[in-house]
């Protein structure tokens, strides 16, 4: 069943699953570093639900184009104590 949104609609780089905008996480790789979305480049976003899921590491790497994912897990930490 197709769920209606008030807004955008955007899907999390780690589980698919499509969310309204709002509800999701923007994040941005610069230099195989994470960064919240600073406003220009390229983005993606993350669902709360994917902040401690196994195969968030994966997701990460392939987005930052990084072998480091314990790295990019404390990344991510950091950005989300942040962001709360």
């Amino acid at each position: 069943m197709r769920q209606n949104y008030s807004g955008p609609v955007r899907m999390c780089v780690c589980c698919r699953k499509r969310e309204a905008q709002d509800q999701l996480l923007r994040l941005q790789c610069t230099e195989r570093s994470l960064r919240p979305y600073s406003g220009t480049g390229r983005s993606f976003y993350l669902c709360p639900e994917c902040f401690t899921a196994k195969q968030t590491a994966k997701a990460l790497a392939r987005q930052c184009k990084s072998g480091e994912t314990e790295r990019l897990l404390n990344e991510l930490k950091e950005i989300i104590t942040d962001v709360r």
